[in-house]
């Protein structure tokens, strides 16, 4: 197993959203193009999971403590 992460820098214009409904149970897409590789990521979860993530996504860049602690770490570089 490696520790090694691939971080994604998706091209704004590139990010699509989709449902994708199932007998089985729908699904959520999120797929984009990664500006450093020119390749195609997708992420594909269930509509809970997208719920979450798009929570946490909108707390990440809109709550003030957060903001202040990284202004924090930018300004210890």
């Amino acid at each position: 197993m490696s520790d090694a992460i691939d971080l994604v820098r998706p091209l704004p214009d590139s990010i699509a959203v989709a449902v994708h409904p199932h007998k089985c149970g729908d699904v959520v897409s999120i797929s984009m193009v990664d500006a450093a590789t020119g390749a195609r990521r997708m992420l594909v979860t269930d509509p809970a999971t997208a719920h979450q993530l798009a929570t946490d996504l909108l707390t990440a860049t809109t709550d003030p403590d957060i903001a202040a602690e990284a202004d924090r770490v930018r300004d210890s570089r």
